[in-house]
């Protein structure tokens, strides 16, 4: 009887870590998915030099901007701040340039994100 037990007990813990392990390898694919899907994105935003917030105003991602980490002015790409002190050098928002909009658009380096 208890090798009967021993052996109901193995199968049930092998499924279980089988069943874990397959729910691991699903996250696992997805989050990349939406690495790829994000750097996908980025490359193409490079490419048109703009970026588009959310009431269709085009933003460029070349000029002059302001660091809103550091606050360092610079001429250059609004997704990375030249700033070597600066304690994020991956600009997480872009502000529309539409002075009446105000919205935030994600960075397009940011990959992953939604």
């Amino acid at each position: 009887m208890s090798t009967l037990k021993f052996l109901l007990r193995l199968a049930w813990g092998a499924s279980v870590w089988t069943l874990v392990g397959c729910l691991w390898v699903v996250a696992l694919a997805r989050d990349a998915l939406g690495i790829a899907r994000g750097a996908a994105a980025g490359r193409r935003a490079a490419a048109r030099g703009t970026v588009v917030c959310e009431r269709g105003h085009a933003t460029l991602l070349w000029g002059k901007f302001e660091c809103g980490s550091c606050g360092f002015r610079y001429t250059g790409s609004a997704l990375w701040c030249p700033n070597k002190e600066c304690p994020a050098p991956a600009t997480a928002f872009i502000n529309c340039s539409e002075p009446s909009c105000g919205l935030s658009i994600p960075s397009p380096s940011r990959w992953g994100s939604p």
